[in-house]
């Protein structure tokens, strides 16, 4: 039981580290915050922080690395007997709704762009994760190349994402996953 002290303490730790990190994001670019600044918010002191990241460049790097675990864990489905529109449909309303519970902090990384590389990323998280062409689809009989179809379809929802939160979220997740299921390039019938 002794052996799970400083494990508790580290995970406390980093949480603290993460929570100021993402505070300090809200108030100033990545460039202006210090460590000095940081560990003095997270109340810790700098070894403290040397003793988990190189620098805050390496911090923003785990931070983004974690949204993006987290994301990809929103899209994970156990339920594989539904059909590939459904699949597609709750995937997308579970990324919503952790979009919507951690609004402050996408809003900061999509709308205010205050880590420019999680965009990049996520674009080729979504790009990979949730886009699958279908030959029978509109945009093979047009014959586009599936690279270009789908750039188009991560950035068209990425981009809508960003629009909803900056909007303030006035559709539910449930509902504009719905619209963007209707939207998406890669189905057979867009009805």
């Amino acid at each position: 039981m002794h052996d799970s002290y400083p494990d508790l303490r580290v995970k406390r730790t980093r949480r603290a580290i993460k929570r100021a990190f993402t505070e300090l994001l809200h108030e100033m670019p990545l460039e202006k915050i210090t460590v000095h600044t940081l560990a003095k918010r997270a109340e810790i002191n700098r070894v403290t922080f040397y003793d988990h990241y190189h620098d805050i460049y390496n911090l923003a790097d785990h931070f983004i690395s974690d949204k993006l675990y987290d994301i990809r864990t929103a899209l994970t489905l156990e339920n594989t007997d539904i059909d590939e529109d459904q699949r597609a449909e709750q995937a997308l309303s579970r990324l919503l709704e952790h979009i919507a519970v951690n609004e402050q902090v996408y809003r900061m990384l999509l709308v205010d762009q205050q880590l420019p590389a999680f965009t990049k990323k996520l674009t080729n998280l979504l790009h990979t994760l949730i886009l699958k062409p279908d030959p029978a689809n509109a945009f093979y009989s047009i014959q586009t190349p599936e690279e270009v179809a789908r750039w188009y379809a991560s950035s068209a929802l990425l981009g809508t994402i960003s629009m909803w939160l900056e909007h303030g979220m006035p559709y539910t997740p449930k509902v504009l996953a719905e619209q963007l299921i209707k939207l998406n390039p890669f189905r057979n019938d867009n009805s």
